[in-house]
């Protein structure tokens, strides 16, 4: 995971705060994030495939049951 010690001086990124919690909310259960560098093997690519394929099904599982 990437770190750093900067702060951020949110000022100069012209954000409506206000926008922020919406953002969030909406894509706290539909933004999948997935590692893209180079150094991913293709076993792992493999992996990470069968782990979005399982999540993808449970959750077309839970969209017809609800």
């Amino acid at each position: 995971m990437f770190a750093t010690d900067r702060k951020i001086d949110w000022s100069k990124l012209n954000l409506n705060l206000s926008d922020l919690s919406v953002v969030t909310r909406l894509t706290k259960k539909r933004v999948l994030n997935l590692p893209t560098h180079i150094q991913v093997s293709a076993s792992d690519a493999i992996g990470i495939a069968n782990i979005v394929h399982t999540n993808i099904q449970k959750y077309k599982n839970l969209e017809t049951n609800e």
